[in-house]
Parts: structure tokens; sequence; C-alpha cells
């Protein structure tokens, strides 16, 4: 239910009330590169993909997540 209904007044101002949808979008849809992997876990080149794919993930959310948290970094202007 959350996911489909909006209030009107988050509708309006989409970021004000939601200002991290499009990182987490990015976030969600980066693990798609790791299809190989689950179609083909045999392959040695698929697990290289994987072996790869979350040192670099890790440290790049970790590092964007305590950006936000302490404020370098916004997604949005401040008002």
């Amino acid at each position: 239910m959350r996911w489909f209904h909006v209030c009107p007044g988050a509708k309006e101002n989409k970021t004000y009330f939601h200002p991290d949808r499009k990182i987490m979008t990015v976030f969600y849809t980066i693990p798609i590169i790791l299809f190989p992997y689950m179609f083909n876990p045999a392959s040695h080149t698929s697990w290289l993909l994987v072996k790869g794919y979350y040192p670099l993930t890790h440290f790049f959310y970790c590092a964007v997540l305590l950006f936000n948290y302490f404020g370098f970094a916004s997604l949005s202007p401040r008002r």
C-alpha cells in the first residue's frame, strides 16, 4: 500500500518529502550487473565480476551514506 499511495502534499513537493529517491533507485538497480553470475555461477568470468563488484560498490555506498548523514553532501538544495 505504501508504494502506491502518496499523500497530495507529498506529490506536489517530491524533492522535499523524498530527497533520496533518485540515489536509492540507483542503489537498487546497480545489482542487475550480477545477473550473469546468477544465471551461470560456474563461469570464472562471472565470478571475477562478482569479486570486483562488491568491494567497489560497498565502499561507494558507505561513503554516500556517511556524507549524507554528516551533511557533507546534499541531494536537494536547502531552503
